[in-house]
């Protein structure tokens, strides 16, 4: 069977509620101590304040409360309209957005920094993640800065998920890496994440 994103994440959610945040079968402590640890790889490449940062992928808002620290405005989009609803009670906020057709819906160049935090590994297929990434470079303001995060598990596969190297991704993204690390830590598999630039 052919996976289809919006079908298998609006299942999982339907399954295991705000637990999608993490891996299925993963304990609530496991699951807040791996975000807190994503959030703070993420934060910590982004040393300025962003006047407006988009979340894609954004779930039930996992980074919203991190992110909006250091942003002026921070909006979130997903693929999947329960984990949006949730995001919008979770924090009293009109700022998410369920993403009904395949296309960000915000002009060219709206955002100076996006941040996509183990999404882009979720995109499976070739055609599909080149269209997810012109959508975000297109979003994404010239001089603007993109904040990937991904599993660094390069030559393993599942039916929803597609192991790249950052460089891959940095190139679909049409964004320069300037700086990367490896994020690991206990009971959490190694993940890379890197910063980069549209020129």
């Amino acid at each position: 069977m052919r996976y289809d994103p919006r079908k298998y994440w609006n299942e999982r959610y339907a399954r295991e509620g705000t637990c999608t945040v993490g891996r299925s079968g993963m304990d609530a402590a496991r699951v807040a101590s791996q975000g807190d640890i994503f959030a703070s790889a993420i934060l910590g490449m982004l040393p300025f304040r962003a006047a407006r940062t988009l979340d894609f992928g954004c779930g039930v808002g996992r980074l919203f409360d991190d992110l909006t620290v250091q942003s002026e405005m921070c909006l979130g989009v997903d693929l999947c309209q329960e984990a949006v609803a949730t995001a919008q009670i979770r924090h009293d906020s009109p700022s998410f957005f369920h993403l009904k057709a395949d296309s960000i819906p915000f002009p060219d160049g709206f955002f100076d920094c996006t941040v996509a935090c183990t999404v882009l590994q979720h995109i499976v297929s070739p055609p599909q993640f080149a269209l997810w990434c012109r959508e975000i470079g297109r979003v994404l303001a010239p001089g603007g800065c993109m904040v990937v995060l991904d599993d660094n598990s390069v030559g393993r596969s599942a039916a929803h998920v597609e192991f790249r190297r950052p460089h891959a991704v940095a190139s679909a993204l049409g964004v320069l890496i300037e700086k990367k690390a490896l994020v690991s830590a206990e009971r959490i598999n190694s993940h890379w994440v890197f910063k980069g630039r549209k020129s």
